[in-house]
């Protein structure tokens, strides 16, 4: 099978269609970690359209698909694209296996591997090779064993702390018969932590403060909690629970010198006393509303202390919106929404030596500004194996047509069920590609302007903690020096050595591609001997034959390739689906196999392998003087 797609490349401030970066690099990384494949594609007229051709023994299971630019490497890898995919094998129906696991407190725990036929029998006496691996991939334990009558194979697990992260691999080759299927080990005991984050960043005291918090689960997981904050002396002074995906907030006036805990309950039995952050005498905290005209923020401080110059900068993806100096007697401001770009809008209180005192996102929606698609078939009913033709309109707000690079994905709505609180490409562009961490059903967020959808929304952006643009960073006027940079075309970088082991400066080096394209170059190395040929056109994995001679015509040492790009450390931002969470692709398989049981009313079955024991009676018969021909039998 293949996986087709089209990747859209953006300035990530405009998201307009960057022109700079012609080539993109698309992985695909498996549970562990691991590239299984890689491509580098260039731009054509089609943008950058490719796919990955998926072989029929690739193993089934959960990946990781993640793209990026060379000049994106010199950036946070967390920023990168990412989409988790699961892939099936709907022809492999031979043999399946599935696990279940020992209770530790009865002993040594065990995981239970089952192996059964395509109509669930159980496969006895089959000869099964597994082995056990941390989450590094290093090597616990391995062995052999026969499937029990049940089809059942054992496998003794090390203790928690090592098998956590860790997997089981497993292997029938015998015969004809052969699989290999990988069981990742689940938390024997899922834990649940709690983030407390006052607006603005810290606790001031003698003010009214929201307070939001986000509870998570070790499997990365939202859990839903509730509780009570107190102070040190047991006074209550708050009561709070989670009102969407784990994330809630409470109203709190904290006082000077107190401390405030947070004793929490969880649904999985978990309780947490948590310690607030502490009052912070001399601290600034800029608390912000939105209403559908305009964006309110107001700084709020101790009553009993003096406000000192203040400068309030707003900016979305890195683009300022306005800078508003803060009056002292009225710590507020506004800004009209109609003025603000759709997405994170992030507003910083800096003072006069440029250190950021505070901060606060919130997200600016233009529901009513977005574009509309229509699309209509030319018939109301269509006959079997008949063309389809399909209208597609794209409008402006005000129907305005509108020309779009777009890409058209046609599929059976009975066998691929829709995902409308997935992450689409404007959940990307305007909302997660702009935070670092997993966001949960991101296309709810976008699904309409109610009240609840818009108080949840704010929710998620109280509750992180972390933006995109470092304002320090920006504020720092040292120069920025990339490491790598946009390719506009290919090339060969390196160094030329000279026969002396020293530089050989102004070396003249020659680049000839060994295929049939008759892709070359020439470059004069500098004076410390590196070079580079650039405005190469050639296929990925195209083998180069390089040489160089002295600038006065001489053999040299040695010529060293520099890796273009080296392939970046891989970081999963998405959890994988749970096993019981993966009934999507299991009825997308059944149905995928019923599909090649019948086609256009005819019996397709799959034949894994057939052996013919027969003789052929025109089959030619031979002697020691050679082959005989009947031809008669022929005939």
């Amino acid at each position: 099978d293949k996986i087709w797609f089209k990747a859209y490349l953006v300035d990530a401030t405009e998201h307009r269609t960057d022109t700079l970066s012609n080539f993109i690099y698309v992985d695909i990384v498996d549970r562990k970690g691991k590239t299984v494949l890689a491509k580098k594609i260039k731009r054509d007229s089609c943008g950058f359209a490719n796919n990955f051709e998926i072989p029929h023994v690739f193993p089934a299971g959960d990946y990781t698909l993640r793209a990026y630019t060379g000049w994106m490497t010199n950036f946070d890898p967390a920023f990168f694209f990412q989409r988790n995919i699961r892939i099936g094998n709907s022809l492999s129906g031979r043999v399946d296996a599935a696990v279940t696991y020992t209770d530790p407190k009865n002993g040594t725990p065990q995981a239970i591997v089952r192996f059964t036929g395509p109509d669930s029998e159980p496969y006895p006496d089959v000869n099964v090779r597994f082995e056990v691996f941390d989450r590094n991939g290093k090597r616990i334990s391995g062995a052999q064993q026969k499937t029990t009558v049940t089809g059942a194979v054992f496998v003794d697990l090390p203790p928690d702390s090592i098998r956590q992260g860790g997997y089981v691999s497993t292997a029938i080759d015998q015969g004809e018969l052969f699989f290999k299927k990988e069981f990742f080990f689940p938390e024997d005991s899922v834990r649940v932590a709690v983030k407390f984050m006052p607006e603005g960043g810290d606790l001031v005291p003698g003010v009214p403060q929201i307070v939001a918090f986000r509870a998570e689960r070790s499997d990365a997981r939202t859990a839903e909690v509730e509780g009570v904050v107190t102070t040190k002396g047991g006074d209550t002074v708050a009561r709070f629970a989670s009102e969407h995906d784990g994330m809630g907030s409470f109203l709190i006036i904290p006082r000077t010198g107190e401390r405030y805990v947070a004793t929490v309950a969880a649904r999985t039995g978990d309780t947490l006393r948590i310690e607030l952050p502490e009052v912070d005498d001399d601290g600034y905290a800029l608390a912000a509303v939105q209403t559908p005209d305009e964006v309110r923020y107001r700084v709020n401080r101790d009553p009993d202390k003096e406000f000192e110059p203040m400068t309030v900068v707003a900016h979305v993806r890195g683009k300022c919106i306005g800078i508003q100096n803060l009056n002292p007697m009225n710590p507020t401001g506004r800004w009209k929404t109609d003025s603000i770009p759709e997405g994170i809008l992030h507003l910083v209180l800096i003072d006069s030596s440029l250190r950021t005192r505070s901060e606060r996102i919130l997200f600016v929606a233009h529901p009513h500004d977005r574009e509309r698609w229509e699309a209509a078939s030319d018939k109301p009913r269509y006959e079997p194996r008949q063309k389809v033709v399909i209208r597609i309109r794209l409008t402006a707000a005000d129907s305005t047509p509108l020309g779009a690079d777009c890409s058209v994905s046609v599929t059976d709505r009975k066998t691929v069920a829709t995902d409308s609180l997935g992450e689409d490409i404007r959940a990307n562009l305007l909302m997660t590609s702009d935070i670092r961490g997993y966001v949960r059903n991101p296309g709810y967020y976008f699904r309409d302007e109610s009240p609840a959808t818009r108080h949840h929304r704010d929710l998620l952006m109280r509750t992180r903690g972390w933006r995109r643009f470092d304002f320090a960073k920006i504020a720092d006027t040292a120069a920025f020096r990339p490491e790598r940079f946009c390719e506009h075309g290919q090339f060969i970088a390196g160094h030329v050595t000279g026969m002396m082991g020293k530089d050989a400066p102004l070396a003249r080096v020659t680049a000839v591609a060994l295929n049939r394209e008759n892709v070359f170059g020439t470059a004069v190395a500098d004076e410390r001997g590196n070079f580079l040929i650039d405005g190469l056109d050639f296929r990925d994995t195209t083998l180069f034959m390089v040489t160089a001679k002295t600038r006065r015509g001489k053999p040299v040492q040695a010529v060293a390739i520099e890796e273009s790009y080296p392939r970046p450390a891989f970081l999963r931002k998405n959890p994988f689906e749970p096993e019981t969470e993966k009934n999507a692709m299991n009825r997308y398989l059944e149905n995928t196999k019923k599909g090649l049981l019948d086609l256009n009313g005819e019996k397709v079955y799959e034949l894994p392998g057939a052996v013919v024991r027969a003789v052929d009676p025109r089959k030619p018969k031979a002697n020691s003087y050679g082959t005989l021909y009947d031809t008669t039998a022929l005939a």
